[in-house]
């Protein structure tokens, strides 16, 4: 089962997104990004994580196998 998936956001927002981007965005539980990119996909705030300052990718390794995260 594919738990991550990696979506890059267009400066025009949920428009600039493919199908499959899109689907894996609406199925996520969790969407992680930066609060600019979290408001340009329009995610909800009981879904949304801001990327930690200064960066760190474990949070979102914490979570293999147990959401589906975007």
């Amino acid at each position: 089962m594919v738990w991550l998936h990696i979506i890059g956001i267009h400066p025009a927002g949920l428009e600039g997104l493919g199908a499959d981007a899109r689907r894996a965005l609406d199925e996520a539980q969790l969407v992680f990004g930066s609060p600019r990119h979290l408001q340009l996909a329009q995610v909800d705030e009981a879904r949304a994580r801001a990327w930690p300052v200064p960066f760190d990718v474990a949070p979102v390794l914490a979570l293999r196998g147990q959401a589906r995260v975007a």
